[in-house]
């Protein structure tokens, strides 16, 4: 049966109600059929993509400059290059960008847990190396919200146990999420369907 038969054959069915072509894309969905579960693992589309993105940020000179107002001199901190050769806790800086583009991709959001050092005043006169931050999967993130203000986070570590940062622990960027103002609105919600589809192919 050729093609433009397939698509006749399709219409007149879908013309008399009966929605059995449909049932295999509600189960891709995850109404109850395969899903998806580890999109990076599973999906080479998501995954390429994702390396699309972050191989030319990574692959970037880092530069470091100075406060604007000072006219933007360029800084040469030895420090400040090591931290961010393994910027956060068992990542390399490639790994570090790799995983901050993929969160960002697929939940609208990332996360970066700065330590309780991190805030300690003057770090130039500290000689100890600055402590690496997390990089926290989005889903291991609730917001703390009193009164339409934001008081803080709540992180779940990997072994559960649950961690109250207040919000100049953590640098969170998001994208705009219509749904929710506290959060970001991945891409891959939207094409979950296609990459579900070529998962199940």
């Amino acid at each position: 049966m050729n093609l433009l038969a397939r698509l006749r054959s399709a219409l007149s069915i879908v013309a008399k109600g009966s929605i059995a072509p449909f049932d295999r894309l509600i189960d891709i969905g995850g109404y109850g059929g395969e899903k998806l579960r580890e999109p990076v693992r599973e999906s080479v589309w998501v995954s390429r993509a994702v390396k699309l993105v972050s191989g030319p940020i990574a692959s970037a000179q880092l530069r470091f400059y100075s406060d604007r107002r000072a006219g933007d001199a360029e800084v040469n901190d030895p420090k400040l290059e090591a931290f961010w050769q393994a910027p956060a806790i068992g990542l390399s800086f490639v790994d570090f960008i790799e995983g901050t583009a993929l969160w960002l991709k697929l939940k609208g959001e990332f996360f970066w847990l700065l330590s309780d050092g991190a805030a300690l005043p003057f770090p130039e006169v500290n000689d100890r190396p600055y402590p690496g931050m997390i990089l926290a999967r989005p889903d291991c993130m609730k917001e703390v919200v009193r009164a339409g203000v934001l008081e803080g986070w709540d992180y779940k570590d990997a072994d559960g146990k649950s961690h109250r940062l207040i919000p100049a622990q953590v640098i969170h960027c998001k994208t705009y999420n219509p749904y929710n103002p506290w959060r970001g609105l991945g891409e891959l919600e939207s094409a979950w369907i296609a990459a579900e589809a070529d998962f199940l192919a």
